[in-house]
């Protein structure tokens, strides 16, 4: 990605308005297919966490990555260094 599409997520992120916090219907209609004996899961170009955080809850060991070190920071709880 470029240095552009960084600024423009870390711009949204930084925004309290705009992130979102509660996972998508999409993945809460997927639950009941999710395993039975917890494993790892990887959610890519994850934003702020929501669906990381919702799957960690679950009993996942889960790996977020994203572009914007916003998003990651909201999503680690650390929202004080927001710009």
């Amino acid at each position: 990605m470029s240095a552009a599409d960084r600024e423009k997520w870390n711009s949204k992120y930084a925004d309290p308005e705009f992130a979102p916090r509660k996972p998508s219907p999409v993945l809460l209609g997927l639950a009941e297919w999710l395993p039975p004996q917890r494993g790892r899961a990887l959610d890519l170009a994850g934003g702020c966490g929501r669906h990381a955080i919702w799957l960690a809850q679950q009993g996942f060991d889960v790996t977020l990555a994203d572009v914007s070190s916003v998003g990651l920071q909201v999503a680690e709880g650390d929202v004080s260094d927001r710009p």
